[in-house]
């Protein structure tokens, strides 16, 4: 086998590896976290992989992530990560994992089945690469799984959610769509401000939740949605008083209507407003002639896996989030 070497790179070195990787924003771009890549060169000197380690998950908790390249001999690059790590007071390494998990983490551990989406980790450079970095956390342990499926049946979901969307608008909650309340930018600015109180309240004791500064999150959601060409999937449930309660992000994608986010604020909780957006999304797909959703990301154990027993299975795609303790 040919020898191989690792040594501490730039971000500009980093980036470059890989130009088309969507990561290069987050390498280049400032954080409020130690970090430092690494690149695995070959005999003659090249670069061959890349990789990048940073304390940004609270006092004691590191990440490694940003793989790229030949990760078939990732041994030595994970060991320089880990001794970087340690030397800056990890006491756990956990990946893959861009920074924390409002950023990419995860990766696909399922042989290929369905289609594949672009929101899923690891899914720009394909299903080998996920094998690869699967691989490369041999010796760490999973500390949680993921999966997404595909379903079929939507018309019978419907008719078991709407109940719940009923239930919610006999209320006084009154749903409006993304689309509605980005009509201007002043809406603009009002959405992301709810999506972000919402989210900041309901996913707060969430595995390995990190807060995030408004800005981020309004940096990171505009990226998202400036990708998604329907937005009248997704929605904002308001209370009689015109307070955010809860939210759905949804859209469709390859015939098949996603719910990707669903978040439900603390005081609202028990008012069936999950469903209740839920159930906004799934009539606008059945309005376009879809009859397919995906499940997106949800934690193994979390009681959303609950609403695929609503409708048939079609696949299922699962995913692992690894670690180690240093």
């Amino acid at each position: 086998m040919k020898s191989v070497d690792v040594r501490p790179i730039t971000q500009e070195q980093a980036a470059a590896f890989d130009s088309k990787d969507p990561a290069v924003r987050l390498i280049l771009g400032a954080v409020p976290y130690r970090r430092q890549f690494f690149g695995l060169f070959d005999s003659s000197g090249v670069l061959c992989a890349r990789a990048g380690a940073a304390m940004s998950l609270g006092e004691a908790g590191g990440t490694i992530g940003f793989l790229r390249g030949d990760l078939s001999r990732a041994a030595p690059l994970f060991e320089a990560m880990e001794v970087w790590l340690k030397s800056v007071g990890a006491q756990r390494a956990i990946g893959p994992m861009q920074y924390n998990t409002w950023f990419t983490y995860r990766v696909r551990v399922d042989a290929a089945d369905g289609p594949s989406f672009g929101w899923e980790p690891e899914a720009s450079s394909g299903a080998e690469h996920a094998r690869l970095v699967a691989g490369a956390f041999a010796g760490y342990k999973v500390i949680e799984s993921y999966s997404s499926k595909g379903l079929g049946g939507l018309e019978h979901f419907l008719e078991l959610v709407s109940p719940d969307l009923s239930f919610a608008t006999e209320k006084g909650f009154v749903l409006k769509s993304f689309a509605e309340l980005m009509a201007d930018e002043t809406g603009k600015k009002n959405l992301l401000s709810a999506l972000y109180r919402l989210s900041m309240e309901a996913f707060r004791e969430a595995f390995l939740f990190t807060p995030i500064s408004e800005e981020v999150f309004t940096a990171l959601y505009v990226s998202g949605l400036s990708q998604i060409r329907e937005l009248s999937f997704s929605s904002v449930a308001f209370s009689a008083s015109g307070e955010p309660a809860a939210f759905t992000f949804a859209f469709p994608d390859q015939g098949y209507v996603v719910l990707k986010t669903v978040a439900v604020g603390k005081l609202f909780r028990g008012q069936r407003l999950a469903n209740a957006t839920m159930a906004f999304a799934v009539e606008r797909a059945r309005e376009q002639g879809l009859d397919k959703m995906v499940h997106a990301m949800m934690r193994s154990d979390n009681v959303s896996q609950s609403w695929g027993a609503k409708a048939s299975l079609l696949w299922e795609h699962r995913y692992a989030l690894f670690a180690k303790d240093l």
